[in-house]
């Protein structure tokens, strides 16, 4: 089926929306993390660039989990076991889907 000028570049402009929050909401949790490493913690700005650059890694690495790509469900998983690690005995994990309920949940069935 043939898709109309209009409803493509309405999607375009969504997607841009989207994109642009995205890119919004990371710059400023990176801010309030780095204020808080430096007023909290009593980090300098060597050791708040290291952690940066780490937490930028990990986040590009993981954020396959949210796409909703071919490997987000193993990306979710490894996220899951991970903070499982972490947390250990000292409360429950809360599964990858409870923490993000806004994801469409990946099934492996014939599309409906």
């Amino acid at each position: 089926m043939k898709q109309s000028g209009y409803l493509a570049r309405e999607r375009a402009i969504r997607r841009e929306y989207a994109a642009a929050s995205e890119r919004l909401t990371r710059q400023f949790l990176l801010d309030t993390l780095q204020v808080t490493l430096h007023t909290e913690f009593g980090f300098g700005y060597d050791r708040i660039m290291r952690l940066t650059d780490a937490w930028g890694k990990t986040y590009d690495l993981f954020h396959e989990a949210l796409e909703g790509g071919n490997e987000a469900d193993y990306w979710q998983v490894k996220l899951d076991r991970m903070l499982a690690e972490i947390i250990r005995d000292r409360q429950p994990l809360i599964p990858f889907e409870e923490r993000y309920p806004e994801l469409k949940e990946i099934t492996y069935g014939p599309k409906k």
